[in-house]
């Protein structure tokens, strides 16, 4: 019995630590800013790159002062920056810094990374393209 309860209570210990542990355990997220706010905002930087980097020092700063002074576990790392498709940028960030940029103006989401795969190799044949015969004719593909 007495083993019983102390196997317990290691179990408990064990989830509890790696409980903690995961809360400053830092993740990539794509992140959706207003375009809007970005393109005015990096006018007057120069560069929405610039722009971001202000934004994961404040993130530094906003999480810092929520500690209450604790200088976080690791920086947020800027990844890359999203100007075509999508106004944003991918960044590795903990879950209270993720906490913190929500507090930042012109944040619309963010979505963590996933490792996507492919779904279909035969999207030729699902478009019903034959080989050799694309969607313009051989003859008029040089006009």
């Amino acid at each position: 019995m007495v083993c019983r309860i102390s196997l317990l209570l290691v179990v408990f210990l064990a989830a509890s630590i790696s409980g903690a542990a995961s809360e400053d355990r830092a993740a990539t997220y794509v992140v959706h800013m207003d375009k809007a706010q970005i393109t005015a905002l990096a006018n007057s930087l120069g560069d929405s790159k610039k722009w971001y980097e202000a934004v994961m020092d404040s993130i530094t700063e906003l999480s810092t002062e929520e500690d209450g002074g604790e200088e976080a576990a690791s920086a947020p790392e800027l990844l890359y920056n999203y100007e075509t498709a999508i106004t944003g940028f991918a960044a590795r960030l903990s879950t209270r810094q993720l906490e913190s940029l929500h507090k930042v103006e012109g944040f619309l989401s963010a979505v963590p990374d996933a490792m996507v795969s492919l779904q279909t190799t035969y999207s030729s044949q699902f478009l019903g393209l034959k080989l050799g015969r694309g969607l313009l004719n051989s003859h008029n593909s040089a006009n």
